[in-house]
């Protein structure tokens, strides 16, 4: 079970509401989702309509648009990232190295959730109480580390 941490409801200001938090787009994708399309299907596009929000204006990119991570002695280069629709779900491609030819890896359903003990979202596991904040660009990072470290 997961919840956000309470918050007070967002104050309209001049320039309008601000932007809903990813929980609320896919909730509000889901209510106008097309007739015959699955409750997966219209998860995972509207995962992907995030991700390339997020990937276009990502503050850890560098000025050749490359986004680095380092995970313990593992570095990962982001060098481009694109979201593809493939039938009846939506995949990111993700290249490390040359930007040009086959994605370096394919990511079904991509994870949204790192580990943050200032994160904004709870989980509750028994008497415990772990804390993550969204951030799919990092989470895929650390996802690509520990399949090349085996250890996923």
């Amino acid at each position: 079970m997961w919840s956000r941490v309470s918050r007070p409801p967002p104050e309209q200001t001049e320039e309008g509401f601000p932007e809903m938090g990813s929980k609320e787009r896919i909730e509000k994708a889901l209510k106008e989702a097309p007739e015959g399309e699955s409750r997966h299907q219209t998860i995972t596009r509207a995962k992907g309509d995030i991700i390339v929000e997020m990937w276009r204006d990502y503050p850890a990119k560098n000025a050749d648009g490359h986004a680095v991570f380092t995970f313990g002695k593992s570095t990962v280069a982001i060098t481009r990232l694109e979201v593809h629709e493939e039938d009846d779900l939506t995949t990111i491609l993700i290249w490390t190295g040359a930007k040009k030819g086959a994605a370096d890896f394919r990511i079904i359903n991509p994870p949204f959730l790192v580990e943050d003990p200032y994160g904004d979202v709870e989980i509750k596991a028994g008497n415990k109480t772990l804390r993550y904040r969204e951030d799919p660009i990092h989470c895929m990072a650390q996802t690509i580390c520990e399949t090349r470290r085996g250890t996923r």
